[in-house]
């Protein structure tokens, strides 16, 4: 991983925003398709998972009414 994330810098060495913004859509995407934090925080390189979440916990604003979504049919889905 190391030597691909290096090619990619070096790609863009003449504007190294270019760089972060690959990271960022990297992160959203992973968000946006409900990749385990956890994972988007290590594959950040994020010391904690709470930095991950501020920085990117904008992006999925519906975040509790899925879980209450997913709970609801866990535990009425066999009683209708």
């Amino acid at each position: 991983m190391y030597y691909s994330v290096e090619y990619i810098h070096r790609t863009f060495q003449h504007e190294n925003q270019r760089f972060h913004y690959l990271r960022h859509t990297h992160a959203s995407m992973m968000l946006k398709r409900n990749i385990n934090s956890k994972v988007i925080q290590e594959r950040l390189g994020h010391s904690s998972i709470i930095m991950t979440f501020d920085l990117y916990s904008h992006l999925c604003p519906n975040m509790q009414r899925e879980a209450a979504n997913i709970l609801g049919k866990a535990l009425f889905q066999n009683t209708m």
